[in-house]
This record gives structure tokens, sequence and C-alpha cells, in this order.
């Protein structure tokens, strides 16, 4: 059976003493950091004097005179809708998901050490998903529930070379919660996988102004291998009987991603950008979670994903109205 996704619902919940916090589903990248990064449409890679640059743009954070600190939050309310292939291509099911809606928030901090030096660090989420369908869809044996809670702890230091070239370097450490929730059996015996992990990753960044109205921009960020170690059981039924309990141990890969971006200056007030972000979903390839003891006879919980890569692009105007 394969899914096609229409539309893609996306969640969050930060940790570190933050408030966590959901919105949510399958599909799952979270570019949603900033109130006026929503506002541009996600292009804001190259803000005066923001702190949110650590997430948009690492190397932009030479634009930060003395030091700069912001918390922002984001509500999302997302919808999705699916239809089910089989292995002919035959449409067998369709439907809605539960859409979750929350708050994504940021948490930034930028000081400038120096006029060549600048040093910050970032809590919010490149990652997160709520997925959710009927238990007794056609869709439930690749799952009813998923749930990806994710954090980025993102340490960066920047350096500015002239007044055409800057660059950033930054650590990610990465938290994940995940629980998946499946039937097994021929779609009869409800599932639940929970666990969490931390693993680390890296990004890098470099900016370079043409002039004083033109400038682009470069950021790579690593994906995140994670090894979990995740309580699983299988629910009572007429099958089993009673409740299975047992340890089970799997990998999940986050994709890393390419963002290029280009912004030009009208004046002091005005300014436009267009930016690309090239995501490796390719690098989610699958979902495959071994037990400790058998299920039924199973050794693990195996689910293919064959996900293809992809570009997400945008583009935005600001303009300043007055001085407030």
């Amino acid at each position: 059976m394969f899914l096609k996704k229409h539309f893609t619902i996306i969640g969050l919940a930060c940790v570190l003493s933050v408030p966590a916090v959901d919105a949510g589903a399958e599909g799952f990248a979270i570019n949603e950091w900033s109130a006026e990064g929503v506002a541009m449409g996600g292009a804001r890679m190259f803000a005066e004097n923001d702190a949110a640059n650590i997430a948009y743009n690492p190397a932009s954070i030479t634009k930060v005179r003395g030091e700069a600190f912001k918390q922002s939050a984001v509500y999302i309310s997302p919808h999705g809708k699916y239809t089910a292939y089989d292995a002919t291509g035959k449409p067998i099911d369709e439907g809605k998901n539960v859409v979750h809606a929350g708050w994504a928030p940021g948490n930034y901090y930028v000081k400038q050490l120096n006029d060549k030096d600048w040093i910050g660090i970032g809590l919010f989420s490149r990652f997160g998903m709520i997925s959710e369908f009927e238990r007794d869809s056609k869709v439930a044996s690749n799952a009813f529930f998923s749930r990806l809670n994710g954090a980025s702890l993102t340490p960066t230091y920047a350096r500015k070379f002239d007044n055409k070239w800057s660059a950033a370097v930054g650590a990610e450490v990465n938290y994940v919660g995940l629980e998946l929730q499946k039937n097994v059996f021929y779609n009869s015996v409800p599932t639940q996988t929970k666990g969490e992990s931390w693993a680390l990753g890296w990004n890098a960044a470099a900016n370079y102004a043409f002039d004083s109205k033109n400038e682009i921009g470069l950021v790579y960020r690593s994906k995140v291998t994670h090894t979990m170690d995740a309580d699983f059981r299988g629910y009572s039924s007429g099958i089993t009987g009673s409740d299975h309990f047992t340890k089970a141990h799997g990998k999940v890969t986050l994709p890393d991603s390419w963002a290029i971006g280009y912004n030009h200056k009208f004046d002091d007030r005005t300014r436009v950008e267009l930016n690309g972000t090239y995501t490796k979903w390719s690098t989610y390839d699958a979902l495959n979670i071994t037990f400790d003891d058998k299920f039924l006879g199973q050794s693990g919980s195996y689910s293919q994903k064959n996900w293809s890569n992809g570009w997400r692009y945008a583009l935005g105007v600001e303009h300043k109205l007055s001085d407030k």
C-alpha cells in the first residue's frame, strides 16, 4: 500500500525549560521560526539586527549590533488529507488527518564580541509532526498515530572577514521524542512504540555582499541520525489475549538540507528577498524497529518510506513604515 501525501502537517515541541507545545503531521519540516519569518513567507535570511538569523541564516548574525535577544511564538493550524493506493496504483481509501494546532516557539540570543566576531545560541525546532488517522482506516497499518517532538539547540560562531564576506559554523544538539501507533497482523492488532533520543549535528553558512544593495547567502544543515531505545506494547485482542511488552530499538534519520538566498535593498526602508531550500528527504528511507522479544512471531516492525527530495521556495518583501 502506498500513501500519496496531498498536504503535510507540521508539529513541534521545544524542551530544555521552554514550555512544550505541539502542532502537527507526517511531513515534517518546521520553517516557522519567528513571527517576522512567517510574515515574509519564510524569506528571512538577511534580516537586520535580528537574533532569529541563527535559525534562518547563521552567517547573518553579523548584522546584529551589540547584542540581541528574541522570543517568538507562531500559531500553526494545519490541515491535511490523504489518498491510499494499492500496489497497482488503484485508490483504495481516502480521508482527512486529525488536525492538531499549536504554538511554535523560538528563542535566540546573539552577542557581538568585536568588529569581526559574533556568538549566538538558538533553541527552536527543525522537525516535528503529529499525524492521526481513523484507527480502522486502510492506512492504520502504516500508522494511525505518529508523533515526533523535536528541538534543536544551536550554539553558533560567526566571523565577518571584510565588507563582503561573512561566515558561520555551529553545532546542533538535537532531541526527538517518538511515539508510533499502528495496526499489525492484517490491520487488526494495535501496537505502540515510544522512545526518545539525543544526537549531534552541525551547520555552516556564508554570505557575500556584491555591494551595499545586493547579497547572497548559502546555508547547510547536516543530517542527524538518532539511535533509539524504545518501549513497545502490543495491545490485547482476540489474537494475543493479553498485552505484550518488550524493548524496541531503531534508527530515525532526519535529513540534511541546503538553503540559498538572494537579497536586494531598494533603500534603507524596503527590501526584497528570494530563497529556496532543498531537503534530502530520501535520507528518511525507512522506519525499522526491532524487538527484544518477538510479537506475534515477528522480530520487528518494518516500514519503507521511499520519500523524494524536494524544494521549498520563499519570496518576501519588507517595508519599514516608520522608526516604530
